[in-house]
């Protein structure tokens, strides 16, 4: 029903950001098939490019770069997804959801045999999200820093205590690879 009302909004108001918006992001946290996974970062792309382009709407662009970004990641391109969310720590410097798409990126060069980026947390960033903790102790993980994995994955489970599994997830796989 949601989704078909989605569908519906978009049909009536083809240039409305939001529509597009709203209707992305529900096809990325809902949709299983590369169609529609597809057809989220198409909608995406669409509410990113009629966005408004006012210095009052740069967190709307920031949401929004981010979602794209994440849909860029859900199809397997990193390359545009870190042009997405790099785009929207250029909206917003301290944007969570785009610096944690960044270090997933990085996870995935790591795991294709790249280097990844080295990166660093905006020195003003505070209040570390769930998202963004278990972003970087995954890289860390992988990395084999287990000191920096360990403290970052614990931190994403006590900060975040309702999206906990995929941290302790992460942990589980850390204590096989530590002994």
């Amino acid at each position: 029903v949601a989704e078909a009302r989605l569908r519906d909004a978009v049909r009536f108001d083809r240039g409305s950001h939001v529509g597009h918006w709203a209707l992305g992001t529900f096809l990325l946290r809902h949709g299983t098939t590369a169609k529609v996974l597809t057809e989220a970062r198409d909608s995406l792309v669409t509410a990113e490019r009629f966005a408004p382009d006012t210095p009052g709407a740069a967190q709307l662009r920031a949401e929004i770069r981010a979602d794209l970004g994440a849909a860029h990641l859900a199809v397997g391109d990193v390359a545009a997804a870190e042009a997405a969310f790099g785009a929207s720590l250029s909206a917003d410097a301290k944007h969570q959801g785009a610096i944690a798409g960044l270090f997933a990126c990085d996870y995935l060069r790591l795991l294709a045999g790249e280097e990844p980026a080295e990166r660093e947390l905006p020195a003003e960033l505070e209040g570390l999200g769930p998202e963004l903790l278990s972003a970087r102790g995954l890289l860390a993980l992988e990395a084999g820093n287990y000191r920096a994995a360990r403290s970052d994955l614990e931190s994403a489970v006590a900060v975040g205590p309702l999206s906990a599994h995929r941290p302790l997830a992460a942990l589980s796989r850390l204590a096989e690879a530590t002994g």
